[in-house]
């Protein structure tokens, strides 16, 4: 388990549109401070921001009936910055379609469904990022 103080590069991203309704980041939040209280989560509608060259945990929502927004390119965008290679990608969508995600090639840790959100895997997404961060410091 990882310590509850270390303060170390980690850090976990939720990239949505703005103004987007989902109980995602509410989740995230209520467990990083129940279970990580040094960590927290940063949210924005774009990742043109400085990012710390760390490894870092992405949430992405990937939402096909939004014209304006495409969850896909911001993914790209997280890959192609220095070291973005390296960065976990979570996509968040309400469509499952595993075999087109899987020819963007931008290699999704994983691809949750944004409709039926599940505590627990959301819960181990992030365990298994801090532990990984707090073994490789």
């Amino acid at each position: 388990t990882v310590s509850k103080k270390w303060k170390g590069g980690a850090m976990i991203y939720l990239i949505q549109p703005l103004f987007y309704k989902s109980d995602l980041k509410k989740m995230i939040q209520e467990y990083l401070k129940r279970s990580y209280p040094n960590h927290y989560l940063t949210t924005s509608q774009h990742v043109n921001f400085p990012i710390p060259n760390h490894i870092n945990l992405f949430f992405v929502i990937y939402d096909s009936r939004l014209e304006d927004w495409d969850g896909i390119q911001q993914s790209k965008a997280i890959r192609s910055r220095p070291n973005g290679y390296l960065d976990h990608i979570i996509l968040v969508s309400n469509q499952l379609n595993y075999a087109a995600f899987f020819r963007t090639h931008l290699r999704f840790l994983g691809i949750i469904s944004s409709e039926e959100l599940d505590k627990n895997e959301i819960m181990q997404y992030i365990d298994e990022y801090l532990s990984y961060q707090h073994k490789n410091r």
